[in-house]
Formats: C-alpha cells, sequence, structure tokens
C-alpha cells in the first residue's frame, strides 16, 4: 500500500513539474523580424533579416557579439534598462559595417578592454544610434575613420574609457546625451574629425567632458 501510494505522488509530482517547465517555455518571449518569423537568439535574426527589417528584442540579458552589415536594418530593444547585450569582456558588442542603421532601446555592456573595443564600433554613415545605456564598455561607441552623418542622441554613457571617441569622422552629431563617471572622456575627437555638432549634453564625474584635437569647424 505505502509502495503505490509513493508512486501515485511521484507520478503527481512529475506531472506537476513538467506543467511548470511548460508554462516558462511558453512565456519566453522571442526575438522578432516584424513580419517574418521568431528567433530564439540576435544573431539568428540578423542571419535571417534583409534590408528594411525591423528586429525586435523583448527584454532580456543576451551574450552576444552582433555585427550589423545589413544596410536600413533597425535593431530596437524593448526597454533600454531591461534590454541587455552583453559582449562578455571580448572585442565589440555590436560592429556596425553597412550604412542607415539604427540602434535604438538596448542596453549595451562589458565590451573587451582593447584600444579599439566598443560598446557600438561604427565604421559606416547616417547611423542613428538613440535611447541606449552603455557602460562598462571601453568606448561607448568609437566613430573609425569615414564615419559620417551618424547621429548620437538621447543616450547615456557611463564608466566608459571615452564615451564617444572618433577618428577622422566627419559630419556627425551628439546631441542630448549623458556623460557621467567616464575614466577618460566623455568625448573625444580626433585626428581631422570635423564639422561635428556636439549640442545639449550633460557631464558629471568624468576625468575631462570634451576633448578636440586636430580638427577643424567643430560647433560645441
Amino acid at each position: 500500500m505505502k509502495t503505490q501510494l509513493f508512486l501515485i505522488i511521484m507520478i503527481c509530482l512529475s506531472i506537476f513539474l513538467s506543467g511548470c517547465d511548460e508554462k516558462e517555455n511558453n512565456t519566453k518571449q522571442p526575438i522578432i523580424i516584424e513580419g517574418k518569423g521568431e528567433y530564439v537568439t540576435i544573431n539568428q535574426a540578423i542571419t535571417h533579416a534583409s534590408e528594411n527589417d525591423t528586429i525586435i528584442i523583448p527584454e532580456g540579458t543576451y551574450f552576444e557579439s552582433i555585427s550589423l552589415n545589413i544596410s536600413f536594418l533597425r535593431l530596437i530593444g524593448n526597454n533600454p534598462n531591461n534590454t541587455i547585450i552583453s559582449g562578455n569582456n571580448s572585442g565589440d558588442v555590436i560592429h556596425v559595417s553597412a550604412n542607415n542603421v539604427t540602434i535604438s532601446g538596448i542596453q549595451i555592456v562589458d565590451s573587451g578592454n582593447g584600444a579599439y573595443d566598443a560598446g557600438i564600433y561604427v565604421h559606416a554613415s547616417d547611423v542613428n544610434i538613440t535611447n541606449t545605456i552603455i557602460k562598462n564598455c571601453f568606448h561607448g561607441v568609437y566613430l573609425h575613420q569615414d564615419t559620417k552623418n551618424t547621429t548620437i542622441k538621447d543616450n547615456t554613457f557611463s564608466k566608459t574609457q571615452n564615451g564617444v571617441y572618433g577618428i577622422q569622422s566627419k559630419n556627425n552629431t551628439i546631441l542630448n546625451n549623458t556623460f557621467s563617471e567616464n575614466k577618460q572622456y566623455g568625448i573625444y575627437i580626433r585626428f581631422y574629425s570635423d564639422q561635428n555638432k556636439i549640442v545639449n549634453n550633460s557631464f558629471y564625474n568624468n576625468d575631462i567632458g570634451i576633448r578636440v584635437k586636430s580638427s577643424l569647424h567643430n560647433i560645441i
């Protein structure tokens, strides 16, 4: 009798636990390409994306290094406080090599610590970075040479080496951002980074707020 009772309890417990697992899986939110499908990882979604697609990332923490090489692609997080992409302390978290890319609504953390590593590394033009939180990266945003007409707006940069670092990058707009506790510079543009606009930004407790070196016709 005791054996039968034990078996009944174990069967009921097994059914109950399997029901819990199913509920947990059903409530997990997928990454979506609008109008196309659902995916498990951000990189998987990018692999299936095309120009003019929008990738929607739900809240959660993603340990991925991402390469955006599709023009007119939009990478949109649900909430920058709770939608987090971690580079796991290696290389760039997001590397942008295609024009007209948009990144918004994401928190980006833990790039590598190499001289060129960044939360977002941009080697393209007409890129829009808005409503992001970037922290604990070597560079927050690295504007590599020949980056033009890129907008960095309404973001928060903290605990980086340099919040925004630009070299030979021109005609970019850095607008309405907050820079705090960055170890070297909030913004550092150098070596022929000409005709950029740095407007209405706030700086708190950085080693140096803004540095401009060997560059012309910038508006601050």
